[in-house]
């Protein structure tokens, strides 16, 4: 493993910071077995601290600031959580599978939602309200707006029908 900041827990785990990834979530064993992620929203317990048992957290080799000036972050890890933060994309996996961009084309909300809750279902997945999928679509910078037949998507289809 390259260079980086490492941290010995107070239970004799090891911890390596890397430099932060925008957007990055925090994850429990999903990016694999034994490694936990921190990313937006996650916290660590940082070296210095000290556990109620006199146990501590420790740096071993350079410094963290050292380390994320350098910004390491080996092909290995970045592969995994990329291949991680797909699998845990629902709406990127559903626009993939069901929907395709065409200028000049429109999809209701409703038709959307309706098509969204359909392949949740074959997914196994419990579908968001029609308010939190035109949200997340907006929040991926799809043009939302109201024409004659309703609120929608801009330069948005369905496939299949």
């Amino acid at each position: 493993m390259q260079e980086t900041s490492r941290i010995r827990t107070q239970s004799g785990g090891v911890q390596y910071f890397f430099k932060h990834i925008e957007d990055t979530p925090t994850s429990s064993k999903k990016a694999a077995s034994h490694i936990d992620t921190r990313g937006d929203g996650g916290y660590v317990i940082a070296p210095g601290s000290v556990m109620g048992s006199g146990a501590d957290y420790s740096y071993e080799g350079r410094s963290l600031s050292a380390a994320l000036e350098a910004g390491d972050v080996p092909a290995s890890i970045t592969s995994a959580s990329n291949a991680y933060f797909h699998d845990e994309d629902i709406l990127g996996q559903f626009l993939e599978d069901e929907t395709a961009v065409d200028t000049g084309s429109f999809v209701t909300s409703s038709a959307l939602h309706q098509r969204f809750g359909q392949w949740c279902e074959q997914q196994g997945l419990q579908p968001w309200t029609q308010r939190t999928l035109q949200k997340e679509m907006k929040s991926r910078q799809f043009v939302s707006m109201r024409r004659n037949s309703g609120r929608g998507f801009l330069h948005l289809k369905l496939k299949f029908g």
